[in-house]
């Protein structure tokens, strides 16, 4: 290659998110991931580690929820943290549920293909034309029964959403979790942290890896971070499988520092 191309292709590699995409766009005419994307494809990629998820069976979690209008896709996370050592490195194996309503699957006004993913029992359904909080209360309910849940983490925005009233109800302890800049910058950046260190299992959910490409990231003036959708808040794109899986990381953290100050005090 010319050497001024040859200097822009190192240097945006060093780089890389958005520059590596602009001159592979502009110089190569290689199709690459949106600049705005958060987390780039090879690092996602490489937290996947063809792990037997039947081992998390039993294990200590924490768990985080993303939850929507009726009409919309619902999220719930479990992080189990530093449950498997590969090669050395603590990983912490993350596991998702999505549910959304038959009747918007069959609309399909946003042309995603949400029936592959509802037919291969990657997305759950509940009947009609609005989500049913019983029918995610008791999925819930059953997941929990097959690991050791300490906690759920939410939106305050949505404390009154059935769901988070009936988990209540049974008892399931549930906390607040802030999706302001301030509140939630911490563990967002922890999530970059552990994905760039290849610390995460996401067992290569195809749901959760659409969810990475549809996520981009917003600062406010200290340089705290947040996510949102590549395509604006009002966009068709969903991210709700990572805002679920960061709400759960925000609550193991929180369940730490707890345990830390304990031990300090």
């Amino acid at each position: 290659f010319p050497v001024t191309i040859e200097g822009q292709l190192t240097k945006a590699k060093n780089e890389g998110g958005s520059t590596e995409v602009d001159v592979k766009t502009l110089n190569f005419n290689m199709w690459c991931e949106a600049a705005e994307v958060w987390i780039p494809g090879e690092v996602w990629d490489g937290n996947s580690y063809g792990s037997d998820k039947e081992e998390l069976i039993g294990a200590a979690c924490f768990g985080g929820l993303d939850l929507a209008s009726g009409l919309d896709l619902n999220a719930f996370s479990l992080i189990f943290p530093d449950l498997f050592n590969i090669d050395g490195k603590n990983i912490s194996p993350i596991l998702v549920w999505f549910w959304m309503p038959e009747a918007k699957v069959q609309l399909n006004r946003e042309k995603i293909d949400y029936r592959q993913w509802v037919d291969s029992g990657l997305i759950k359904t509940t009947p009609g034309n609005i989500i049913d909080h019983e029918f995610l209360t008791e999925d819930i309910k059953e997941i929990a029964t097959r690991y050791q849940l300490h906690s759920i983490a939410y939106d305050p925005f949505i404390a009154h959403h059935g769901v988070v009233q009936n988990l209540l109800k049974e008892g399931i302890e549930m906390n607040q979790i802030g999706q302001g800049f301030r509140q939630i910058s911490e563990p967002t950046k922890e999530w970059e942290r552990r994905l760039t260190n290849r610390t995460i299992e996401h067992f290569n959910n195809p749901v959760l890896g659409w969810m990475n490409k549809n996520t981009t990231i917003i600062r406010d003036a200290n340089r705290n971070i947040k996510i949102m959708k590549i395509d604006g808040e009002k966009g068709s794109l969903k991210i709700d499988g990572i805002a679920a899986s960061i709400n759960a990381l925000a609550q193991s953290m929180s369940f730490e520092q707890k345990v830390n100050a304990i031990d300090i005090w």
